[in-house]
């Protein structure tokens, strides 16, 4: 009985702090927003989708996920904006993780904030930086950021606390994205558990339709 309740108490935790991240609740309007890694360098890759007439994006960057400094800005126009975004950033002798967000301002004074994103460049350790949908019908698209090349091991884990889906998932270092079917699961509520071999971990929630 304990070992329940403490899985549930997992679970409610995960379950709860993870919606509070999710971009459906905070003012977002870029569709997407990734990172991939080359020799040297981070490329950052997005798309919005403009309500006015001009937007102004602000890229900034920071080495320890809290301080932020400015790294390019520019603004684009409603014609422009239509179209994807891409930019490279130098991360040469650079901590081994790197933190990237998009401060996105509309002509109309207001502005708000893309999630944010990491990419390692040595050490060890992963991040997901992108999960979606959060709604799914059949397939997840992921945005991994992985020191090394790794084995992870995904774990779908319903709200029961049963194990419903188990999958490997071969990542290559650097930023990349990867396909998870879904097929087969019932409707509900689930944590996706990742882990590697030498037990990093991170977790996300999701809704099966």
């Amino acid at each position: 009985m304990k070992i329940f309740l403490s899985l549930f108490f997992f679970l409610s935790v995960a379950f709860s702090g993870y919606s509070q991240l999710d971009s459906t609740t905070i003012p977002i309007r870029l569709s997407y927003f990734e990172a991939g890694t080359g020799t040297g360098n981070t490329t950052l890759r997005w798309r919005t989708v403009c309500f006015l007439e001009f937007a102004n994006f602000e890229i900034q960057k920071s080495t320890d996920g809290n301080n932020y400094q400015l790294i390019n800005s520019f603004t684009a126009d409603k014609l422009r904006c239509q179209q994807p975004f891409e930019f490279s950033d130098n991360n040469n002798g650079l901590a081994a993780r790197i933190f990237y967000r998009i401060n996105v301002k509309n002509i109309d004074g207001k502005a708000y904030q893309s999630k944010i994103i990491s990419v390692f460049t040595a050490g060890k350790g992963f991040a997901i930086n992108s999960f979606s949908p959060t709604i799914i019908n059949s397939n997840a698209t992921i945005n991994i950021s992985s020191a090394a090349n790794e084995i992870i091991q995904l774990s779908v884990i319903n709200f029961q606390g049963i194990i419903s889906k188990k999958q490997t998932i071969a990542v290559t270092k650097g930023a990349g994205t990867y396909q998870v079917s879904m097929n087969g699961l019932p409707a509900g509520k689930y944590l996706a558990v990742f882990q590697t071999q030498q037990g990093a971990r991170n977790s996300i929630s999701f809704i099966k339709q």
